[in-house]
C-alpha cells in the first residue's frame, strides 16, 4: 500500500517496517526530469546535461563502500554528512568501548552495521533518489538562467 507524501510516493519495504521511497516513484520522478530537460533550448539543455554528467554518483559505487566500510562512508558519497558522521562517531565509541564495556562496544558496532544492511539492498533507489535531486536543481538553475549568463559553450568571447 503506497500513500503520498509531498512529492514522493512511500511505501513499507521488507526490513522491520523500514519505510522509504520506492523505487517505482523514483523510476517515474527521473523520466518526468528527463522530460522537462528535452523540452529545454538547446544551449540550456546541453548546460543541463554537461553539468549533471559531472555530479551524477554509481549505485554500484555506493554499494561497495556501503559493503567495504559498513561504518558510514557511503552517507558521504551522496551527501549525507550528518548521518555519516554520526554513523563513524558511533562506531568509533563502539570500538573504545569494546575494551573498556564489551558488550556496549559490540552492541554500538553491531548497530551501525546493522543500520547499513537495509541501504546495501536498497543502493539503487538510494542514488537515484539522490541524482533526481541533483537534477531537479540543476533544471531549475539551467530553467531559470537568462540567455546571457550561460557560459558560451563555444570558446568564444
Amino acid at each position: 500500500m503506497e500513500t503520498r507524501s509531498g512529492n514522493s510516493y512511500f511505501r513499507p519495504i521488507a526490513f522491520g517496517g523500514i519505510r522509504g521511497v520506492s523505487e517505482e516513484a523514483e523510476l517515474l520522478r527521473e523520466e518526468k526530469i528527463r522530460i522537462l530537460a528535452g523540452q529545454l533550448p538547446g544551449d540550456k539543455r546541453l548546460l543541463f546535461w554537461t553539468e549533471v554528467q559531472k555530479k551524477l554518483k554509481d549505485p554500484d559505487t555506493y554499494a561497495a563502500m556501503n559493503f567495504a566500510f559498513m561504518f558510514g562512508l557511503h552517507h558521504f558519497y551522496v551527501g549525507k554528512w550528518i548521518r555519516g558522521l554520526l554513523a563513524i562517531s558511533l562506531f568509533v565509541l563502539g570500538l573504545i568501548t569494546l575494551f573498556v564495556v564489551p558488550m556496549v562496544g559490540v552492541l554500538l558496532i553491531a548497530c551501525v552495521i546493522c543500520s547499513a544492511i537495509p541501504a546495501l539492498f536498497r543502493s539503487d533507489t538510494i542514488v537515484r533518489q539522490y541524482n533526481n535531486e541533483l537534477m531537479e536543481q540543476m533544471y531549475r538553475q539551467v530553467k531559470n538562467d537568462t540567455p546571457t549568463s550561460l557560459p558560451n559553450m563555444y570558446g568564444e568571447e
